[in-house]
């Protein structure tokens, strides 16, 4: 299992593929690079296939990491499943979904 994030424009990010314990120390390393020079930062989640408790802590540190440095950041597009992921963990009220 793989992911891949593409930079659509100056301030919007598509990750594809998987969001797992296998996949979020390379995926958060390579999110806060392309994310270093963008204030108002989107994250479209529309083609994760699958995420995992690890997967919703890189959201939370992606979510600190624009906070110290006064950057806006929003996830779209986010699917059912990564939702309930988030309501089971008592996160959905935390993490800026829109």
């Amino acid at each position: 299992m793989s992911y891949k994030i593409e930079t659509t424009s100056t301030k919007n990010f598509k990750i594809i593929g998987v969001l797992t314990f296998d996949t979020v120390i390379n995926a958060g390393e390579e999110g806060i690079d392309l994310f270093e020079f963008v204030n108002d930062i989107r994250v479209d989640l529309q083609e994760v296939t699958h995420i995992d408790s690890a997967g919703l802590v890189l959201l939370i540190s992606w979510m600190r990491y624009a906070r110290l440095r006064n950057k806006s950041l929003q996830f779209l597009n986010v699917s059912e499943k990564i939702l309930a992921l988030a309501k089971v963990s008592d996160l959905d009220q935390i993490i800026p979904f829109s």
